[in-house]
C-alpha cells in the first residue's frame, strides 16, 4: 500500500500545528507591545504639546517616528502570525508597488543592475498597503542579498495583470479567481537548493550567514500573500538565481475607495461624551487626556463588564464608545452588543493591537465596523471620531 499522501498529510498537520502555536505566542507578543507602544505614542503627542522648544520637539518627534517603525515590525509579525486584523481597502497595486520601491532603503549591491518594470494600469486589488509594500521591500532585500557578490548581479521588478489558464488552476485548486495582479522579483544570485526549498517559509530558516538575515522575511511575505488570498510560488536553482511569483485577486470593483483625508490638523470636538475602554491602564489614561485634549467629555472604564454598567447608568450622555477588542472578563465585541442592546444606535469604535479570537470576522453582525490600530497618529483618530459622530 502506497503511503505516501498519508505521510503528506501527517506533514501538512504537523507543520500547520506549529504554525499555529508559533502565531499564537507572536500575536499575544505583538498585542502587549501595541499597547505600550500605543501609550508610548499618546505621552509623546502630549508632550509635544506642552514643550515648545524647538530642539526637544525635534527630539522628541523622532522618538515618535521610531515608535511607529517598530510598530511597522510588529505589523510585520502580526501578519507572518495571520493575526493581523486588518481592514481591507481597494488598493492600487501598481502605486503600491512604486511607492515600496521609493521606500526602500536597500542599496543595490556594487556593479549589479536593477531593472523594475512596473503595468501602468491601476491594478486595484482588495489589500492592506503597508502589508503590500512590506512584501516588496522584502522581497527585494533577499534578492539584492542573493546577487551581493556577483559581478554580473541582476535584480529585477515586473508588475503586470495575469489571466488564469487551466494549468495554473489546476496547481491551485483552490482558487476561485480567474483575474489576477502578478508580482515577479527575479535575480541571478546564488539561488536555493532543492532540499532546502520545502523550507524556505519556515519561520527562522535562512541560507544566509549569520547576521545576515532573520529568516523570517519569506515567512512574513507568505503570511501576508495568503492574508490577502494570493498564492505566492518559487522557482530556484542552485547558482542559477531565485524568481518569486505572486498573484493577488483584482478587486471586482473599478476605482479604489476613497481613503479619509490625510490631516495633520486635529480636529476638534463640540463637548460630546465619549465612554473609552481599555484593561491597559497606562493607555487608558493617556487616552483620556488626549481625547479629553479635543475638547470632548471622557468616560473610562477598564473592562467590559464595567463599561456596561456605565454604559446602562450614563446611556442617554454617551455619543460615543471607543472600546479595545481583547480583554479580560469581557471583549469588546460582547460588550458591544449589550451596547447595542441597551441603545441599538450607538456609535462604536474599536481599537485594537490584533484580535486573538478573529472575532471581527466570525460573523456578518460585525462587518463594516470602524477599527483603528494600536497604536495610531492622533490626528487620524481625532478624524475618526469626528467622522464616526457625524455620520
Amino acid at each position: 500500500m502506497d503511503h505516501t499522501r498519508e505521510k503528506e498529510l501527517e506533514d501538512e498537520l504537523i507543520e500547520a500545528r506549529k504554525m499555529a502555536s508559533l502565531g499564537t505566542l507572536v500575536g499575544g507578543i505583538a498585542h502587549e507591545f501595541n499597547n505600550t507602544l500605543a501609550g508610548m505614542t499618546g505621552q509623546l503627542y502630549l508632550a509635544k504639546k506642552e514643550v515648545h522648544v524647538p530642539a526637544v520637539t525635534k527630539r522628541l518627534e523622532a522618538i515618535e517616528g521610531l515608535s511607529f517603525k517598530v510598530a511597522g515590525m510588529i505589523k510585520q509579525l502580526l501578519a507572518f502570525a495571520h493575526k493581523d486584523l486588518v481592514q481591507m481597502r481597494s488598493v492600487s497595486l501598481s502605486s503600491c508597488v512604486k511607492e515600496a520601491l521609493k521606500l526602500n532603503s536597500v542599496v543595490t549591491p556594487p556593479r549589479a543592475i536593477f531593472r523594475q518594470d512596473i503595468s501602468s494600469d491601476e491594478l486595484i486589488v482588495s489589500g492592506d498597503q503597508v502589508q503590500l509594500q512590506q512584501v516588496v521591500i522584502n522581497l527585494i532585500r533577499n534578492a539584492c542579498d542573493a546577487v551581493a557578490g556577483n559581478e554580473h548581479g541582476e535584480v529585477s521588478v515586473l508588475l503586470d495583470s495575469f489571466e488564469a489558464d487551466e494549468t495554473f488552476l489546476v496547481r491551485n485548486e483552490d482558487v476561485a479567481a480567474h483575474g489576477f495582479a502578478h508580482l515577479a522579483v527575479s535575480d541571478n544570485g546564488v539561488g536555493i537548493a532543492i532540499e532546502d526549498m520545502d523550507k524556505v517559509f519556515d519561520p527562522f530558516f535562512t541560507t544566509k550567514e549569520v547576521g545576515k538575515g532573520t529568516g523570517l522575511g519569506l515567512s512574513m511575505v507568505y503570511g501576508a500573500v495568503k492574508g490577502h488570498g494570493g498564492i505566492i510560488e518559487i522557482n530556484s536553482e542552485l547558482g542559477a538565481g531565485t524568481q518569486v511569483h505572486i498573484y493577488i485577486p483584482l478587486h471586482d470593483e473599478e476605482g479604489s475607495e476613497a481613503e479619509q483625508q490625510q490631516s495633520t490638523e486635529i480636529v476638534q470636538g463640540a463637548g460630546e461624551t465619549i465612554l473609552l475602554v481599555d484593561d491597559n491602564l497606562s493607555f487608558l489614561e493617556t487616552n483620556r487626556d488626549i481625547i479629553a485634549s479635543m475638547n470632548y467629555r471622557v468616560l473610562t472604564a477598564d473592562n467590559g463588564v464595567k463599561a456596561c454598567e456605565l454604559f446602562r447608568e450614563k446611556q442617554h450622555e454617551i455619543d460615543l464608545v471607543i472600546t479595545d477588542l481583547v480583554m479580560p472578563l469581557m471583549g469588546g465585541v460582547e460588550a458591544a452588543a449589550v451596547f447595542r442592546s441597551i441603545q441599538p444606535d450607538v456609535k462604536i469604535i474599536f481599537a485594537t493591537g490584533y484580535d486573538r479570537n478573529e472575532s471581527l470576522l466570525q460573523g456578518e453582525k460585525m462587518s463594516g465596523e470602524t477599527i483603528i490600530f494600536k497604536p495610531f497618529e492622533i490626528e487620524k483618530m481625532s478624524a475618526v471620531i469626528h467622522h464616526q459622530l457625524h455620520h
